[in-house]
């Protein structure tokens, strides 16, 4: 597992700026200048890490933090109705099993974390869970908050559940000072290999935290704080060097994270669901191009057909009376896509016409072609492109002479 994670890691490397990226996104809405602030990362050097002796404290006397950067575990409504305190957590396990019998993918999520259960009853926990201690509005006592290690918090009650224990598990924790949304992403990259939905947060958490946007535990949609890193909040301007402190992290580069940041656009049950189904994120990126009242479709076909993002592009270009359903149009896509070249080629200048003609502003059709310019110039194959492209507009400014000529005549 851990030349995987490592060989995985060796593949982003190599695809720095994911510029082989076609679809064209709508920029982020980030300032990224210069402002002189001190990040958040140092301020959190400064203090020092004390660490209390290792306790033991049963699930019943924890809480997961509800900002934790991994999407979401729990379905959404049990989710809630959890941190609404009108179900506790072994009743949202139960509920949780129950839900994950008619749902193959959440019922592998399931088996997963029943799996880890079971390793950590037979052989111990090996790495405590951290966490601080947090007492919330109108709370008359603290609780302890979950800092890294939900997974393994559920994995326990999940155990627990299933296995009908007469008392609660024991799990060991460290107490720490202050909570830390960098120890979070660290340990969620090395535990698994996160989704992108996973990453998109994770990138999100970091930008928040150089911004020192305050932690509000009490939010109700985990989205709607990340979401904030879309358009920041206050005016606030990021940090000078924050994109290369966030590069030590994430191993991306910046124009890559950029990117991803865009997924968080969909709404919060479409971005539970490409979560759970593992949706890659060039998908998400390309239904995040197309409009709004498409994006559910969209997703549902890349969860069932397993779309690539070029068939996402594509699919929207096939319309009655071609097809009258989306399981059709995936259909007539790929068959377009086994025939020759030139169907494919067709397809991909319409799209690329049709996403302009959605670009409203000349400035920001102006810069959108600027981008594109950028990132076609840096392919290996630039001079292939160029001249392609020169003789696409010489032989259509022919045709479009020739016609004009015969509507003189």
């Amino acid at each position: 597992m851990a030349a995987k994670r490592l060989a995985s890691k060796s593949e982003e490397r190599k695809v720095r700026n994911a510029f082989e990226n076609d679809v064209p996104i709508e920029g982020l809405r980030l300032d990224y200048g210069e402002e002189p602030v001190d990040s958040v990362e140092a301020a959190l050097a400064e203090l020092p890490v004390h660490k209390k002796t290792v306790e033991k404290l049963t699930p019943g006397e924890m809480l997961p933090d509800r900002l934790q950067p991994r999407p979401p575990l729990l379905p959404l409504d049990i989710r809630e109705r959890f941190f609404a305190a009108e179900i506790d957590c072994y009743q949202a396990a139960r509920e949780w099993i129950e839900r994950a019998r008619d749902d193959p993918a959440m019922q592998r999520r399931v088996d997963g974390l029943l799996a880890t259960g079971s390793g950590m009853e037979a052989h111990g926990q090996i790495n405590p869970i951290t966490g601080a201690y947090w007492t919330p509005p109108r709370g008359d006592r603290p609780v302890f908050v979950i800092e890294t290690g939900e997974r393994r918090f559920w994995a326990a009650v999940l155990n627990a559940v299933l296995s009908q224990a007469e008392r609660e598990p024991e799990l060991e924790v460290t107490v720490m000072v202050r909570p830390s949304p960098v120890r979070q992403v660290i340990e969620n990259i090395q535990m698994e290999e996160p989704s992108a939905v996973g990453k998109a947060c994770e990138i999100a958490a970091l930008v928040l935290a150089e911004l020192r946007v305050d932690r509000d535990w009490a939010v109700i949609d985990t989205f709607d704080y990340y979401r904030q890193a879309l358009e920041l909040p206050g005016g606030k301007r990021l940090p000078a060097g924050t994109w290369p402190r966030i590069e030590q992290v994430m191993q991306l580069s910046p124009r890559r994270m950029r990117q991803m940041l865009s997924v968080l656009d969909l709404p919060t049950p479409l971005l539970l669901k490409a979560d759970l189904h593992g949706i890659p994120d060039r998908v998400l990126r390309a239904i995040v191009a197309e409009p709004p009242e498409q994006w559910e479709a969209l997703l549902d076909a890349a969860v069932e057909h397993q779309l690539t993002s070029e068939e996402v592009v594509e699919l929207p270009e096939v319309g009655a009376p071609e097809t009258a359903s989306i399981a059709a149009g995936v259909e007539v896509v790929r068959r377009a896509h086994s025939k020759a070249p030139t169907a494919r080629a067709f397809r991909g200048v319409r799209g690329f016409i049709r996403a302009f003609s959605r670009v409203e502003e000349s400035d920001e059709e102006e810069r959108v072609l600027g981008e594109l310019a950028t990132d076609l110039a840096l392919q290996k194959d630039v001079e292939t492109t160029l001249h392609l492209l020169e003789r696409l507009t010489a032989l259509l400014r022919v045709r479009v002479s020739a016609r004009t000529a015969r509507s003189k005549r």
